[in-house]
């Protein structure tokens, strides 16, 4: 975040690699065309099989092709969801509209870890408070709906009852799930991607789906209790045998990209107000970019200006959007360096008052920094808007994100090609529990020009790197 660079100016962040992974190509607003070539092959030897399922909300005859790194489930219709698992990508298509709604794997794996947790310490609270504790908070109920184990969970107590062509399982003497399974043997790999499948598309307890992709055979029938919440009624699922296939990767050339039907609610109002800029910012078409040499002229011009505070403020952006050694050049006087433009700032009471707002340490230090950032004269600044970011920053910290999203959108409007910004905005909708959007963010900011290389783009890296490390099951 953007109150990292005080005093170590982004240093710490700079040793990260940059991302092999163009998301200009792969991401959010990326064209189907874009996605298709960005694939190493768009049809493999894969698996496809029928299943029938009644009950639930979604009802229906669906198609399933489980590909070496896809998988595709049609729901007999004109809509299907691919989960790219070589992209770590979730496609929806709608081939009525032939449009597609391109959302990052991660996203949706943060939520469920994110959930996980908020169940886990909410069941912990009301245990504590010597309440029965209700489905959602229960172990076992959450496990099946989210998948996510965790070391600290209490192992649920599941009295599982052989048949002889599969298991029926009782959880608090109810039947909640039971499988049957066919004559059919499956690869170990296809096994594996069934699994798969069942974690995605399922909210069966993921002891069950290990068991049932254990047994190396193709079930014939699932039935399960969804956890008491969903208020509906017992699900059935009947598959037919699955059959080989050329799996094809189903994106059509042409197929327009729909990115912001992820944001139709009223939290996505600030990001939908700056998405047309952000998309010309991809494509390198959006007003203000500034280069290292036209930063360091302003701050060079602010100096000799005598408006020290100014310069100070342009060398926090400059070194936001391309790192600290930008203050060192090959120009033979040199040019300012941070200790310069810091003492030439401290004429400026602003300059004190600033520095003690970017890294509150206390909650009343927090709230008297957001006043400060609040009511500090501004209009003589080029760049208003990084004041806004730090003082957004202080509002995601003090636990204000909504506060904070239209100043993260104001700030990508006065640098758009900021990636700094985009993952501050990120990170709100992420502590606002918006995923998809604080992901959406994430990826095109590592779109724009320069984006993989930002300095504060290696943590969403490193964040991506625990989730599948910490969840392969996902992946």
């Amino acid at each position: 975040m953007s109150r990292l660079l005080v005093g170590t100016l982004c240093a710490a962040l700079l040793a990260g690699p940059a991302l092999a992974v163009d998301f200009a190509k792969i991401g959010p607003l990326a064209t189907a065309q874009s996605l298709i070539d960005s694939r190493a092959q768009t049809r493999e030897d894969g698996t496809e099989f029928q299943v029938d399922i009644k009950g639930g909300d979604h009802p229906g005859a669906w198609t399933v092709d489980l590909a070496p790194d896809f998988i595709t489930v049609f729901d007999g219709n004109v809509k299907s969801t691919t989960y790219d698992y070589a992209l770590k990508r979730v496609i929806m298509l709608d081939d009525g509209a032939h449009s597609i709604v391109n959302t990052s794997l991660y996203a949706m794996v943060d939520f469920r870890v994110t959930e996980s947790a908020n169940r886990r310490m909410l069941g912990h609270v009301v245990t504590a408070a010597g309440a029965n504790k209700p489905a959602p908070f229960d172990a076992f109920w959450a496990q099946s709906e989210l998948h996510v184990v965790n070391p600290g969970d209490p192992a649920p107590k599941i009295v599982r009852k052989a048949a002889k062509t599969g298991a029926a399982f009782f959880y608090g003497g109810k039947n909640v799930a039971s499988y049957t399974l066919a004559a059919q043997t499956l690869r170990k790999d296809e096994s594996a991607h069934l699994a798969q499948y069942l974690t995605a598309n399922t909210v069966l307890h993921p002891s069950i789906i290990a068991e049932i992709a254990a047994s190396g055979r193709m079930p014939s029938h699932i039935s399960y209790m969804p956890p008491p919440v969903y208020h509906s009624a017992r699900l059935e699922m009947s598959f037919k045998p699955a059959v080989p296939v050329k799996a094809v990767y189903p994106l059509r050339k042409g197929w327009k990209s729909d990115p912001m039907s992820v944001a139709s609610n009223q939290e996505a109002a600030p990001l939908q107000s700056v998405v047309q800029l952000m998309t010309m910012a991809v494509a390198g078409q959006a007003p203000n970019l500034r280069k290292v040499e036209d930063y360091r002229a302003a701050i060079e011009k602010a100096l000799g200006d005598g408006h020290g505070f100014q310069a100070l403020v342009l060398m926090f952006e400059m070194t936001e959007q391309y790192g600290d050694e930008t203050l060192t050049c090959a120009k033979p006087d040199g040019c300012p360096s941070g200790q310069e433009i810091v003492a030439a700032a401290k004429s400026d009471p602003r300059t004190q008052v600033l520095v003690g707002a970017l890294q509150p340490k206390t909650r009343e230090e927090g709230e008297a920094a957001i006043k400060a950032l609040t009511a500090m004269k501004r209009d003589d600044l080029s760049n208003p808007y990084v004041i806004d970011d730090f003082l957004a920053n202080d509002l995601v910290a003090a636990g204000r994100a909504g506060d904070a999203l239209p100043l993260f959108a104001g700030a990508i409007k006065g640098n758009p090609y900021m990636a700094g910004y985009y993952k501050d905005m990120g990170d709100a909708y992420r502590e606002s529990f918006a995923p998809e959007l604080a992901w959406f963010c994430y990826d095109v900011g590592r779109a724009l020009p320069g984006g993989p290389n930002a300095p504060v783009i290696k943590a969403v890296n490193d964040t991506e790197a625990q989730l599948e490390a910490k969840y392969p099951q996902f992946f």
